[in-house]
């Protein structure tokens, strides 16, 4: 009899292959008997820290609960680490009622009981919903658990302190207690997460979202089912300039804005998810942005965000395209000689 076979469609890193392949061998639930057992089960994959360990009574009847677990642990062996338990002194400590039957699911050092129905579609959605903390890390290895939430993740490219320790540094604190805030406005409806913003997986798509260097509100939602990206804009959320105030006003209402820049705009985010939320963010296409005064001027720089608005059936469009590094271009750009611009004084 030959082997079953299956397309592999796991982590491509090595980190994320080993751990593929320690969820293959054995038993689909791991047998867990002692403490070092349930440590080290939890510990089995360290880039996601989750595990979900039933415990049972020996020589019960098989109950519905321990029905659905077997055929869950089969299924999703893939994405989380099982366990299984008859020792009913480490179920005692865990704090499984004498002669009764629990799960329990871990995620980085906290656990979580399941208290719902016995039906197999409820403990597959209980296990997913406690895969992920309020607010965790989007890598190449917790990418698939998000991914199977079905639900955007709204997300802070940073710069992720590794220091080892239990608890996270303060740097790391101090950014997931303001994500938090956004996890906690929009729960079910949005995932919450931080991602390393130099790690080789992630890179690419900080890259291409073309954040400034010095950007800190370097924040963005992920569409999972278009794979389609949405940009915060920092300049989008900025409080409305009153003309009537004096020239003082202006100038510390200026200061105030360029400060809030450098810090993290928590108002901002939430704002920014409310219009996502509500359809009216467009998707982040990499482009210039065109300049604020640009419908007032004679002729208009036009972009892949205003393209559309620009050209119209109303008016033929006259439309210069031009390569940044072709110098000859700037020239005329300035000039407008022998472009667009010597058109500008008809409007028809």
């Amino acid at each position: 009899m030959f082997p079953q076979m299956s397309d592999y469609n796991g982590p491509r890193q090595t980190a994320g292959i080993v751990s593929y392949m320690k969820k293959q061998v054995g038993p689909a639930a791991k047998p867990i008997s002692t403490e070092a057992d349930l440590k080290a089960l939890q510990n089995s994959d360290p880039a996601v820290q989750y595990a979900v360990v039933a415990f049972f009574q020996e020589g019960k009847k098989q109950s519905q609960l321990q029905s659905s677990f077997a055929i869950l642990s089969a299924r999703m062996r893939d994405e989380f680490a099982f366990g299984r338990s008859t020792d009913a002194a480490l179920a005692a400590s865990q704090g499984v009622p004498a002669g009764g039957e629990a799960l329990i699911a871990y995620l980085r050092g906290e656990k979580t009981v399941y208290t719902g129905s016995s039906k197999t579609a409820e403990v597959e959605k209980w296990i997913r919903d406690n895969s992920l903390p309020v607010v965790g890390e989007y890598s190449e290895a917790t990418a698939p658990i998000y991914a199977a939430r079905q639900l955007p993740v709204a997300q802070l490219f940073i710069t992720v302190d590794r220091k080892q320790g239990s608890k996270p540094s303060k740097t790391m604190t101090y950014y997931i207690n303001r994500l938090k805030k956004v996890a906690e406005r929009y729960d079910g409806q949005l995932l919450v997460a931080y991602t390393d913003k130099d790690s080789a997986s992630q890179k690419s798509a900080y890259d291409m979202l073309g954040f400034d260097k010095e950007e800190v509100n370097t924040f963005a939602i992920l569409n999972p089912a278009s794979g389609k990206w949405f940009k915060f804009d920092s300049d989008d959320y900025e409080d409305d300039v009153d003309e009537g105030q004096s020239a003082a006003a202006k100038k510390a209402a200026a200061a105030a804005a360029a400060k809030k820049k450098k810090s993290l705009d928590v108002e901002g985010w939430l704002a920014f998810c409310a219009d996502y939320l509500a359809g009216d963010v467009s998707p982040y296409v990499k482009s210039e942005k065109a300049p604020k005064d640009n419908l007032s001027r004679p002729v208009k720089m036009a972009t892949s965000n205003n393209f559309e608005e620009l050209v119209d059936d109303d008016k033929d469009v006259m439309i210069e395209f031009y390569v940044r590094r072709h110098t000859h271009m700037h020239g005329r750009r300035r000039t407008g000689r022998g472009g667009p611009s010597d058109c500008s004084s008809s409007h028809d």
